[in-house]
């Protein structure tokens, strides 16, 4: 991929596929890249680490979270949480969630698997925490679950936009 390079064009429909392709082939050289690193690491936090990482670049979201089920208490609790800035942040400010929370946090939108949730300082949330966390006052956040092969909630993905709901809505992530 990286070696064929576009001809700019003078058409506007021609020029706008251009970019389109071009942001195609980006994508898919982060994916191939990102399955060739999954493939060769052994340690589950790291590969975690890395997936979460990607996701937040290729989403292009400003911050991402992934809570993981313990299954000792039957809760999902912070496993990591990574901003644009490559930070790393303490997750164990982030209080366990139960899975009746997870199921509450996911009842926003009945057309697909996941909610929207605009937070703020006044919210009442189970995320509002990581306003905190991200030294913000407004984010919106895409919270989608992560299921087993049986369909069981196993932990929950939030993708930290400092966006509004709107805005997110209308970029169609």
């Amino acid at each position: 991929f990286e070696e064929t390079q576009l001809k700019p064009s003078f058409i506007k429909e021609v020029a706008e596929l251009g970019q389109t392709m071009e942001m195609m082939k980006v994508t898919i050289n982060k994916f191939i890249k990102l399955i060739s690193s999954l493939a060769s690491e052994q340690d589950l936090d790291i590969l975690i680490q890395n997936i979460t990482k990607e996701t937040m670049l290729i989403s292009q979201s400003d911050a991402a979270l992934i809570y993981l089920l313990d299954e000792t208490d039957d809760k999902l609790k912070a496993n990591f949480l990574c901003d644009s800035n490559d930070k790393k942040t303490d997750v164990t400010k982030l209080s366990a969630l139960r899975l009746s929370d997870a199921d509450d946090l996911l009842s926003d939108n009945e057309k697909f698997n996941g909610s929207i949730i605009e937070l703020n300082k006044s919210s009442q949330n189970k995320l509002t925490p990581l306003l905190t966390l991200l030294s913000v006052d407004t984010v919106t956040s895409i919270v989608l679950p992560l299921k087993n092969r049986n369909d069981e909630i196993i932990g929950l993905l939030c993708l930290v936009f400092n966006q509004s709901k709107q805005e997110v809505q209308a970029s169609n992530i």
